[in-house]
């Protein structure tokens, strides 16, 4: 681990890593798209003044790299009241023949005028629809601060790679021949014992780059869980199943997955270069640890690479399920039938309520802004990776062994698939 026989091991493992760590930074910025589109979430924290007024270097390119990868998208920013949320199927859900073949049924809740007290500045702005998409100023943290947090690995990869190029542009021989030495009188003054082959600068970047997978796995696995849970979900069936006969395990055994591999990676950050044990009788009295460091983040990029097939395979499911709500809700209100919407709509007022006119008027302006909205589908480079994802792993619409799935999404993200195409 420290003399000059280590050097070519640790640099070219150093290498392998670092090589392996750029390609699950691009995926894990495809995920967070993938993932921020499958919420209909909001892309002001993306903005590039936002970043310009903090501008670590991996920031703003993460940032501008999930922007680009967002480009064309209908869902994020999306006005709260036109998502619905997830509602059982049941065998009365849609009436027509075409959307009888649906795997879900869409629902709001209506806020009646005596409700609106004290809000009526955001009544005048947003219709009295709650759906599914809760109306809040920010996202959760796992959402919004993407470009801090991948950014900060970008920058601790940036970091290695500046060091792993030093590395291999370098002379770590010992001892050091200096031929053309001015007047050597003694053979020491050609032959110089220095320190070059001491691997601390490589183990020590090797050691930001690892404390950094953890980090990066772990706000994966929260915008897994974020997906997973419908209490978080923004109005997406909980564990992204709806399965009428009531067997809802769903994606919930993938979160688990993915918390068990975070853990794992977690514990295994612990930096090798700071604990030295000198060698050869204490001549080399102080090591580097360098090899155990590269060897230790090549192998973690394995699991980090499994983490964020994860967060892909259930922003998949995520994304499929956004879109159909979104576009049923569009196609109920292209056929103008405004009863058939409202029937959507729960807490509605009985139509000999005084209040009945005001709902109608309403429910009206409702089907006039989903029709107008078009089409809802995620960001060019989301839906090019997604429809790669589909050639693979069908939409789970009944709970089935997932081992099949898995083990295609992981091939997926190793082969550098989904990426290949993308900036």
């Amino acid at each position: 681990n420290n003399s000059s026989y280590f050097d070519p091991h640790r640099q070219a493992t150093a290498v392998l890593a670092l090589s392996r760590i750029e390609n699950l930074l691009a995926t894990a910025d495809l995920a967070a798209a993938m993932t921020l589109d499958a919420f209909a979430g909001r892309s002001g924290a993306l903005r590039p003044e936002v970043h310009a007024l903090r501008p670590h270097p991996g920031q703003v390119e993460t940032a501008r790299h999930i922007r680009e990868l967002l480009e064309g998208s209908t869902l994020v920013d999306i006005p709260y009241h036109l998502v619905p949320r997830f509602r059982s199927w049941t065998a009365d859900a849609w009436s027509d023949p075409v959307e009888q073949e649906r795997r879900f049924d869409i629902a709001w809740d209506y806020v009646p005028p005596p409700q609106r007290h004290g809000r009526e500045a955001f009544y005048e702005r947003y219709l009295p629809f709650k759906g599914g998409k809760k109306h809040q100023p920010q996202d959760a943290y796992c959402l919004r601060c993407m470009p801090q947090v991948h950014g900060a690995v970008r920058d601790a990869w940036e970091q290695a790679c500046r060091i792993i190029d030093i590395e291999l542009n370098s002379v770590t021989d010992n001892p050091l021949v200096f031929p053309d030495a001015e007047n050597p009188r003694y053979i020491e003054d050609q032959v110089i014992s220095a320190g070059h082959f001491h691997g601390m600068p490589l183990a020590l970047a090797m050691s930001y780059v690892k404390a950094a997978i953890p980090v990066l796995a772990s706000i994966s696995e929260r915008r897994l869980n974020k997906l997973v849970d419908p209490a978080n979900n923004d109005g997406l069936p909980g564990f992204l199943i709806g399965n009428e006969d009531g067997t809802d395990s769903g994606f919930m055994i993938v979160q688990y997955t993915a918390a068990a591999l975070v853990n794992d990676l977690a514990t295994r950050a612990h930096p090798a270069s700071v604990y030295s044990i000198p060698t050869s009788a204490n001549a080399e009295d102080h090591v580097s640890m360098g090899t155990n460091e590269a060897r230790h983040v090549l192998d973690m990029t394995d699991d980090l690479g499994h983490v964020l097939a994860l967060e892909l395979y259930t922003a998949a499911q995520a994304l499929e399920y956004r879109q159909d709500m979104l576009n049923a809700a569009r196609g109920l209100a292209d056929r103008g039938d405004w009863k058939a919407l409202a029937a959507k709509i729960g807490n509605a007022p009985r139509e000999d309520h005084a209040s009945h006119a005001t709902f109608e008027s309403e429910i009206r302006a409702l089907m006039k802004a989903l029709i107008n909205a078009g089409e809802f589908h995620a960001g060019v480079a989301v839906r090019k990776a997604h429809a790669k994802i589909r050639e693979s792993i069908d939409f789970m619409q009944r709970d089935r062994a997932m081992d099949g799935d898995i083990r295609s999404i992981c091939a997926l993200v190793s082969s550098n698939v989904l990426i290949a195409d993308l900036s």
